[in-house]
């Protein structure tokens, strides 16, 4: 994307989850002057402080106004507070920003693993204890990586606490897993001494750095100094198998993904989620999956990785103070509320919504819930035809397929299944991109001959999948390129796929 000189941030995307944005941030040339927030204002001064909580003694950064409202930062696997270093100088001039090492991270010094449980349910019991020693009655959340089972099982504990929620590639739903964890998986399934061993290429420089914080990120924006001092910090005595010890209890986290998705649905946070599109652990279907139980809940992809504020954190902030600016305006009220109300985008009937004018929209957003409704629901070449460019290229869980290899696909689809609809719940525009959540339902009642595995036997059940695309348009505005994810183990289980046979379907 180019965006005008004077233009900084996104330029001219736009957001269709609750309310369409058109986002745009000036400074003359720059979003922020150094050591100044948005307005050229001195920033506040960051302290670094301990609090002592049982036999941990937390270690953590803060800064801002001690009567503002507080926001608590907790960071990820394998870094520290560290990490927000250039992010909590653009929110101190409006907001108490408090950022903790966890227990077995950065400075914080905690008991050696003989002596302290290194598991999730540990961490959120020191970070409870540390909220409650330094007098923290309400405050907001920003959640990456290990924060966001951190955070939500505090959030669960007390709801009434939580003003909102910022999830930064911080992942609540099994869509969100890429499929890089198979080490990890396998010690889950089996902890022995060969799986944990496997585990631990995890832990190294190389990982750290390569993968970790240089996939999917602009390496020329990377500065060394956070993978550095993170690889610093594992080579301590004990760290290693501290990690290898949180990395076995992850697994605790999948068990409570079902309880923070309950969460959601009963107390409705606002929600935030800003994620780096590249990352190589959480993929975009993990920010797109909290629209389910948050439908109000604000998604934006980045074109960053994992470490998405090493090389994007002007225009999170931007995202956070915009987001928090309409929701802690209106206490007790969703984000949402604090400006104009949604109207519905003529024609569609899915649920997606967008601010009235002048806010814009994407031009491909209306066409792509078209193209859904009716060409692929109920067949219509010539508009898949108009639609498709001709060197279009399709790549799902099952492998890459071109454009006349989808279209044969989706004709057996439709053959396969009943009553069949394609609704698209949320679409985020981005330039010459789309992403969006797709719904796609039927009934099962004949023969599904294109299925990937072989045919598939009719069932006679309804069925129901999401799937998240991403979308790529070329310059005459038809679709050159499209990537897909989605739970491929949940839509097996509706099709009753033996076992054997569980190959991954295609989604469109």
């Amino acid at each position: 994307m180019t965006s005008p000189a004077t233009e900084v941030g996104f330029g001219n995307s736009s957001i269709l989850t609750g309310r369409c944005v058109l986002e745009r941030w000036y400074v003359g040339n720059q979003l922020w002057p150094n050591s100044r927030n948005h307005r050229g204002e001195s920033v506040a001064t960051l302290h670094y402080r301990q609090q002592q909580v049982g036999d941990v003694e937390v270690f953590y950064r803060e800064a801002g106004p001690g009567d503002a409202p507080v926001l608590l930062l907790l960071h990820g696997f394998p870094t520290a507070s560290h990490m927000f270093r250039d992010l909590i100088p653009l929110l101190a001039d409006r907001y108490r920003v408090i950022a903790p090492d966890l227990p077995g991270f950065g400075q914080t010094k905690a008991p050696p693993r003989e002596r302290f449980p290194y598991s999730f349910d540990a961490l959120a019991e020191v970070i409870g204890g540390f909220v409650d020693a330094i007098g923290l009655e309400r405050y907001a959340l920003y959640i990456f990586d290990y924060g966001a089972p951190t955070g939500l099982r505090l959030a669960m504990k007390h709801p009434e606490r939580v003003t909102a929620i910022i999830s930064q590639n911080g992942n609540a739903y099994v869509e969100g897993f890429s499929d890089q964890w198979g080490a990890w998986e396998a010690y889950w399934r089996d902890p022995s001494e060969a799986n944990r061993e496997a585990c631990r290429a995890s832990l190294s420089p190389d990982a750290i750095r390569d993968w970790q914080y240089g996939t999917g990120s602009d390496r020329a924006l990377l500065s060394p100094d956070g993978y550095e001092l993170d690889i610093a910090y594992m080579a301590r005595p004990g760290a290693e198998e501290i990690q290898l010890d949180l990395i076995l209890d992850y697994r605790s986290n999948l068990a409570l993904y079902p309880a923070f998705q309950a969460y959601f649905r009963a107390h409705q946070p606002p929600l935030l989620a800003a994620w780096g599109r590249h990352d190589p652990a959480f993929v975009p279907a993990g920010a797109f999956a909290y629209t389910r139980d948050l439908p109000e809940a604000e998604v934006h992809l980045l074109d960053a990785g994992h470490f998405a504020l090493e090389t994007h954190h002007e225009k999170i902030a931007a995202l956070v103070r915009d987001f928090l600016g309409r929701t802690l305006a209106n206490p007790g009220s969703d984000a949402r509320s604090a400006g104009a109300r949604p109207a519905t985008v003529p024609g569609q009937r899915t649920g997606v919504r967008c601010m009235p004018q002048p806010m814009s929209t994407s031009p491909f957003a209306e066409p792509l819930i078209r193209i859904g409704e009716t060409a692929i629901a109920r067949q219509d070449d010539a508009a898949l035809d108009a639609y498709f460019a001709p060197n279009f290229l399709f790549h799902g869980p099952g492998g890459d397929l071109t454009y006349p290899e989808l279209k044969a696909y989706f004709a057996s689809l439709r053959a396969a299944l009943s009553g069949m609809t394609v609704e698209r719940a949320a679409i985020i525009g981005e330039g010459s991109y789309l992403a969006a959540r797709t719904i796609f339902s039927g009934t099962f009642d004949a023969v599904f001959t294109a299925a990937p595995g072989g045919p598939l036997q009719p069932n006679g059940r309804q069925i129901r999948w999401e799937v998240m695309n991403h979308f790529r348009y070329d310059e005459d505005g038809r679709l050159a390129e499209e990537w897909v994810q989605y739970d491929v183990r949940a839509l097996n289980e509706q099709l009753r796929v033996p076992a054997r046979n569980q190959a991954d379907p295609q989604g469109e």
